[in-house]
């Protein structure tokens, strides 16, 4: 009789002891699983950013200076006079102009569309006719991340006793900004 290697104990002798030990290969998950898993990795750390980011937006707002901007929007001035210096809206800066109602200035500055600069304090001196404003983020900006974008905002300041028929300046860190009378 020929021995068949391939037969095993069980089958050649009965009542024979138990078949030869064989190792198992390391589990080796197949593609689809694979697939899977990592799906599964990418939702997870996809879920995990967004509920930091909507915990990073929610801040105190006793902590933050205001704004002394009566109305903050995105966008160029909707009414009022020309910008001084003119703006570009792909470009960081700062412009003055008059706003569309009497005793308003409008500040537009171009930055990051999520935590723009607005002004924080304003400084009117009516024996030099200077205007003179400090910035910071909004209330509850500081404390989240901002975009990388470049966007213009509208921020109206309302200034007591800022003359309508009289030039007014605007002092800046690095220049004298001149707001012609209104018309």
């Amino acid at each position: 009789m020929t021995r068949n290697p391939a037969r095993t104990i069980q089958e050649r002798e009965p009542g024979g002891s138990a078949p030869p030990f064989r190792p198992t290969p390391p589990f080796r998950p197949t593609r689809t699983a694979r697939r899977r898993t990592t799906r599964a990795a990418v939702g997870a750390a996809v879920t995990l950013v967004a509920v930091l980011g909507v915990t990073a937006c929610v801040a105190d707002p006793a902590v933050h200076v205001r704004s002394v901007a009566d109305v903050t929007y995105r966008g160029l001035p909707a009414e009022g006079g020309e910008l001084r210096p003119a703006v570009d809206p792909e470009e960081h800066g700062v412009g003055f102009a008059r706003g569309g109602e009497p005793e308003t200035v409008n500040v537009v500055t171009v930055g990051s569309s999520s935590c723009p600069l607005t002004p924080v304090d304003a400084e009117w001196d009516p024996a030099e006719r200077t205007l003179a404003f400090t910035f910071g983020r909004r209330s509850a900006t500081d404390t989240r991340p901002c975009t990388l974008d470049v966007a213009p905002t509208t921020s109206v300041v309302h200034v007591d006793g800022l003359p309508a028929g009289e030039p007014v300046v605007v002092l800046t860190s690095t220049r004298e900004v001149v707001l012609p009378p209104t018309r």
